[in-house]
């Protein structure tokens, strides 16, 4: 007996094992015929594009209508509408920082006005804007927009392409300045007591020529504020008669410093004081030079050199160093502390 209960018992185990093997089987096969069913789906985490694609094609759609309903709603002969909207589309386009006018604001920042005892606007000259800005290209397209603007006017110094660039405001508050000195100066306002009896009758006959004077002024800085060429560097004869300029009246702004005589028929529109910039100029790019020249191995640190005091100049090194990088009278060369400052090799 006890033996057949032991037999009993072990086919009893065997068929237990065998239907947990069936178990198992029958998952494995739901698992792998459930699995294709699966991967036909797409997966949570696709961003709907084409869903998206379609509200904003939707929404674009609504709001075209929407603005054309309120367009025909709105009354017809709003003409001052439109002509503050074009105003303000020409301001904004007016209001550009570009990298040429964010150059042109950091030089400018350099000048040294305080030096020259205000008697010269902040300037930069033209080939300064290609040490901040390294693609003439660029540099020289956005500058033309911004003469076309109105936001910068250029002066030829000299003969030597030394072409100055400042603010239009600047350059009218300049020679306003300029002036009201010369008028103090020449209607003896400072004078004593005595010395204005004296001289009543020939103070009264150069009032009335400052009086002249000052006229032409006004008259010559509205005439470049309303030309036809805003970056133009110089101005005809015939374009001075065109506006009513005399050769009297041609020969004061020539007196004032406004214009400078290029030939018999051709005037530069000048600065007035410019040969004092000149001079210190020179006399930096001399110093600059005689200071690399006096190093061991004939290059300083572009960073030290910015630091000294140039004797015999009111501009600041830093101003002398990008004007003569931007000639390329001196070469830069970048290391890991700094530019170091060279003279370009002799041919």
């Amino acid at each position: 007996m006890s033996a057949i209960a032991s037999f009993g018992r072990s086919r009893g185990r065997d068929e237990a094992d065998q239907q947990h093997g069936q178990q198992h089987r029958g998952k494995g096969k739901r698992a792998r015929t459930a699995a294709p069913s699966c991967m036909t789906e797409p997966p949570s985490f696709m961003p709907d594009v084409f869903g998206r694609e379609r509200h904003r094609r939707r929404r674009i759609h609504q709001e075209q209508g929407e603005g054309a309903a309120s367009a025909a709603a709105a009354p017809q002969g709003g003409a001052d509408s439109n002509d503050s909207d074009d105003d303000f589309a020409a301001d904004t386009e007016f209001d550009v920082l570009n990298d040429t006018m964010a150059a042109f604001l950091h030089l400018r920042d350099v000048f040294p006005v305080d030096k020259f005892e205000y008697r010269l606007p902040p300037m930069v000259l033209k080939h300064q804007l290609y040490t901040v800005v390294p693609d003439r290209t660029v540099a020289d397209r956005e500058l033309d927009y911004l003469l076309a603007k109105r936001r910068l006017r250029i002066i030829q110094l000299d003969s030597h392409s030394c072409d100055v660039l400042l603010t239009c405001e600047d350059y009218d508050v300049h020679v306003q300045r300029l002036f009201r000195l010369s008028e103090t100066a020449a209607t003896g306002n400072d004078a004593t007591p005595s010395q204005e009896a004296s001289s009543s009758a020939l103070s009264a006959k150069q009032k009335h020529q400052v009086e002249t004077s000052r006229e032409i002024l006004e008259r010559f800085l509205t005439m470049l504020a309303t030309k036809d060429r805003p970056g133009a560097i110089g101005i005809t004869h015939a374009e001075l008669e065109a506006q009513s300029f005399t050769t009297a009246t041609i020969n004061v702004l020539v007196q004032h410093g406004l214009l400078t005589r290029r030939s018999r028929a051709d005037f530069w529109i000048s600065l007035p004081n410019a040969g004092v910039f000149l001079k210190h100029l020179r006399k930096g790019r001399t110093e600059v030079l005689h200071a690399i020249a006096r190093t061991k191995f004939k290059e300083i640190a572009q960073s030290k050199l910015e630091k000294r005091a140039l004797r015999g100049c009111k501009l600041s090194a830093a101003y002398i160093i990008n004007d003569m990088l931007g000639l390329q009278t001196v070469l830069a060369v970048p290391t890991s502390s700094g530019n170091l400052l060279r003279a370009p090799p002799k041919e």
